[in-house]
């Protein structure tokens, strides 16, 4: 592996793979453990968001300690998330746990941050309102009907607003376009 794409996927994926109820956990945690190892090897592209979710995820095979460690050498996002404070973040996905997660870390990383989720699969009241509202527009795709995405640009669109299209459907994936996009 090599790239922050990469280490988006894969702590996407380690994500994903926590999500599920499996029968034999041993062999999940050795494929979380090989996955954790792969990311830890490019621990000079980690940046602290990745950091912080990778604690939270390397903590269930109690590997956190190696991502605790590299946490004091790395420069804070907390500049590049001043100018979201006060704002909303509208997020539509799917995968509520993922919703779920970026909600939790933004919140915590952003004072007066109100960040709304949808995931509703068809264009609901509650869709148009977080839409409508949200001065940023999150949009996972993957799963997600083109009239559901069409309706959300439209929408966007008439009130001269973006929408930021993360490459994947993990939170990982999300909070790494919402930096780099300065949606």
């Amino acid at each position: 592996i090599n790239g922050k794409f990469y280490i988006d996927y894969l702590i996407d994926f380690a994500e994903g793979l926590l999500s599920y109820n499996v029968l034999n956990s041993l062999s999940r945690n050795k494929l979380l453990e090989l996955i954790l190892m792969k990311v830890y090897e490019q621990k000079d592209l980690l940046e602290e968001f990745h950091l912080d979710m990778l604690i939270k995820l390397s903590s269930t095979i109690e590997l956190n300690f190696l991502f605790e460690n590299l946490i004091d050498e790395k420069i804070q996002t907390e500049d590049e998330l001043q100018r979201y404070i006060g704002k909303t973040i509208g997020i539509y996905t799917l995968f509520k746990s993922v919703g779920k997660n970026v909600k939790e870390y933004l919140e915590s990383k952003i004072e007066n941050v109100r960040v709304l989720l949808n995931h509703d699969k068809t264009v609901s009241t509650d869709l148009k309102y977080v839409v409508e509202v949200s001065d940023y527009m999150v949009i996972v795709t993957d799963l997600v009907k083109h009239d559901v995405i069409s309706e959300i640009q439209k929408i966007r669109k008439c009130n001269n607003k973006e929408v930021v299209f993360p490459l994947g459907k993990g939170s990982s994936t999300i909070i790494s376009s919402i930096l780099k996009n300065g949606i």
